[in-house]
């Protein structure tokens, strides 16, 4: 008799592993001169999110079914999206209605957002915008293991207005919109703020 056997084995990071892996990877990064540089940094952070995924054993894929990148697990009898990501340095409402829809409408364990609303989201147990946590509880179709992890950059500048450094604020929030703040870290950043 002959057996053959096929074991596939995926880890799915948890939010906070996330996070753990994107600081290490963002604390060891060149970052762009300028703060205003949107397209260079949205290339740092998908260099930054595509390397975490091929740690993680993913072959991240880019602009897929419109999301930003997937981590996706593909083979013959199992086929789901790990990890679903966008970047986004726009307005906060486009951020809400295209970049959070987009994952809202997505099927995938974790759902990642990076974007900058220029402060935390929570501040002192406050959601200081409310409109993100309504949008993530308005879905009604969800997945009881998927979860949304927000991360929000944020420049300090000294009091000539010349940055100082980059605090990196992280959330994770249930469909249900019940939240866990996953804490911050900063970052020297000498850079130039327009």
């Amino acid at each position: 008799m002959t057996i053959i056997e096929k074991t596939y084995k995926h880890v799915v990071p948890s939010a906070r592993e996330f996070v753990k892996s994107f600081q290490e990877k963002y604390s060891k990064s060149v970052f762009p001169e300028n703060w205003n540089d949107n397209p260079a940094w949205t290339k740092l952070i998908f260099d930054i999110f595509g390397e975490m995924g091929r740690g993680f054993g993913y072959k991240p894929r880019k602009e897929y079914l419109d999301i930003d990148m997937v981590w996706a697990i593909r083979h013959q009898d199992v086929s789901a999206i790990a990890v679903a990501l966008e970047h986004d340095n726009g307005d906060l409402n486009d951020v809400i209605d295209d970049e959070l829809q987009k994952l809202l409408d997505t099927k995938a364990y974790l759902k990642v957002l990076m974007f900058y609303p220029g402060m935390p989201i929570i501040s002192e147990n406050e959601v200081l915008f409310p409109e993100v946590v309504e949008k993530i509880k308005s879905a009604r179709m969800t997945n009881p293991e998927e979860s949304y992890l927000l991360i929000t950059p944020v420049l300090h500048k000294d009091k000539d207005s010349q940055p100082t450094a980059i605090e990196v604020f992280a959330y994770s929030f249930s469909p249900s919109g019940k939240w866990e703040d996953l804490g911050s870290f900063s970052i020297d950043y000498k850079g130039k703020a327009s």
